[in-house]
């Protein structure tokens, strides 16, 4: 028996060698055990010569990678590009060198027959090589799926406007929308604002009140126990103030500071001052500038939550929690309640009839389970990979009372910090500790 192992991986990738003890052999034999396993591309001739030579000693034994194949690379999706300039500026610089703060680019003006972007073609993708020589073939990207809406022209991949109007776009729809500006404060004299399009208001929204939009909204005043809704971005230059004011956004919130509010956003949360006793719930939360303070209340991150102080000298009792997966949580609870229902029925039937059909109802019952309990595997998956990334990042000071979660790992402080970065060990389930560089 040949006292020469090899082993392939199982994406055909690499092949190893492992010599045992035994008879006196030489390099020749070596190489031919790799012919005859088929191992003809990616060797590495300087290893497998190292290796052969040593098997002219009979108690010699070890472990070497001799060949690795190349891995192919799938193809990239289609995607849409755009290359007009981007929201959210801190202010318009003018040729005088001062900033007009006023001028916030919020909103992204598009005149008619102005190009907008491009829609970025897929590619094919590379194929790979296995260490027996045989090709993968990668996966093809898919063709960009793209709603275009009436305000926008399609012309040999090119995107322009075909009206004066708002950019409005995500990774599957662009058009260019008409903006309404609503001149005063949004109370019992104009009623609720509601718009497919793009919203501006100069004023305030007062307590009772909504504003919603499809796409965009920004509110020149403060935000006083009203609600605010927007498919897309919404800015509030002042606060967002009072136990009734909420604000929902299809992508990312700004608003100068916030207090006993319920605010959030698919993408990003940004308060320029301070957040106290509110509940902010989006991918990101950052308040870096003025105060740059959470105290209270609880703030929710799929992936990170960056302030410069949280909590309070006194203690107020604040939880930061990331990994954030409510909202799967949430739709589950709800699709699991009707199929609940379902299967409570199915027994029922199954129990009365169990001569006539109830098996099958038994099996229905079953059945309903199953999404169930995949979809609650798909939730703990996403979960970890979210954890994984996620970090809170203190960058002054973080205080006594303080609770933060990943996952389900909690953490209280009890005495405070400074300048840490905390994320999640998946190798020890812990919460780690790290001084900010």
């Amino acid at each position: 028996m040949s006292r020469i192992r090899i082993t392939v991986s199982g994406d055909g990738l690499t092949a190893d060698v492992a010599v045992i003890p035994g008879p006196a052999s030489t390099p020749a034999a070596l190489e031919q055990e790799l012919r005859d396993h088929g191992i003809v591309f990616g060797v590495a001739t300087e290893v497998v010569a190292s290796l052969g030579v040593r098997l002219a000693d009979p108690g010699f034994q070890g472990h070497a990678t001799v060949a690795h194949g190349e891995r192919g690379e799938d193809g990239v999706d289609g995607r849409l590009e755009i290359d007009l300039p981007a929201a959210f500026e801190i202010g318009h610089h003018l040729a005088s060198g001062a900033i007009d703060y006023r001028e916030r680019n919020f909103l992204c003006q598009v005149r008619a027959d102005q190009r907008i972007g491009r829609i970025v073609p897929p590619t094919a993708g590379k194929p790979g090589t296995s260490v027996r020589g045989t090709t993968t073939t990668p996966r093809p990207g898919k063709e960009a799926r793209l709603r275009i809406g009436p305000g926008v022209r399609l012309t040999g991949g090119e995107l322009f406007g075909t009206r004066n109007g708002v950019l409005s776009h995500d990774a599957r729809h662009v058009d260019v929308v008409p903006l309404y500006t609503h001149a005063g404060d949004v109370d019992y004299h104009s009623g609720n604002l509601h718009s497919e399009g793009s919203l501006a208001v100069r004023g305030d929204v007062h307590s009772g009140f909504t504003v919603s939009a499809s796409d965009d909204v920004q509110i020149a005043g403060a935000v006083l126990d009203g609600i605010v809704k927007a498919g897309g971005s919404v800015r509030v230059d002042q606060g967002v103030q009072g136990p009734d004011s909420r604000v929902e956004a299809g992508a990312a919130v700004s608003c100068r500071h916030a207090t006993n509010a319920t605010i959030e956003a698919k993408t990003a949360i940004t308060i320029g001052d301070q957040a106290a006793h509110c509940r902010l719930t989006a991918d990101s939360v950052l308040l870096h500038k003025g105060r740059g303070t959470v105290f209270g209340g609880e703030t929710r991150a799929r992936t990170c939550i960056t302030v410069r102080t949280a909590g309070t000298p006194v203690g107020a009792v604040t939880r930061f929690v990331v990994g954030d997966v409510l909202d799967e949580s949430a739709a589950l609870l709800k699709g699991t309640l009707a199929d609940q229902k379902l299967g409570a029925r199915a027994q029922l039937r199954a129990r009365g009839n169990e001569r006539a059909g109830g098996g099958k109802n038994l099996r229905t019952a079953v059945k309903l389970q199953d999404p169930v309990l995949q979809e609650q595997l798909r939730i703990r998956q996403r979960q970890r990979e979210l954890l994984q990334q996620a970090r809170i990042e203190i960058t002054d000071t973080i205080h006594a009372g303080v609770r933060v979660v990943f996952g389900e790992r909690e953490r209280l402080f009890t005495e405070p910090a400074q300048h840490i970065c905390l994320r999640w060990d998946p190798d020890q389930n812990e919460i780690i500790l790290e001084p900010l560089p």
